[in-house]
């Protein structure tokens, strides 16, 4: 009798966890207007005028290239900054 009674105590406190845990997922955050205008920036990569930077390309004409644009997601170069290029070490 012991052990059912000790049964029915331990599924009643883990409904509770559960139950407590489940209304705490439920509540609604509400971000303030800074917070979501980050969420934005980060979303649009934070792309301006004039704001670049470099990423790499691979052509079997031309090997490796450097390549500065508002595609890249190395570090920031001067907008219109010609390509550079490297051939292949073979």
């Amino acid at each position: 009798m012991k052990k059912h009674i000790i049964g029915i105590i331990a599924f009643a406190a883990i409904t509770v966890v559960v139950g407590w845990g489940y209304i705490q997922n439920k509540q609604n955050v509400v971000l303030s207007d800074l917070a979501l205008e980050n969420v934005e920036a980060l979303a649009d990569n934070e792309y301006h005028e004039g704001y670049c930077s470099w990423r790499t390309g691979h052509s079997s004409l031309t090997g490796w290239v450097a390549i500065c644009d508002h595609l890249g997601v190395g570090s920031i170069c001067e907008c219109g900054t010609p390509d550079k290029y490297y051939p292949d070490p073979r």
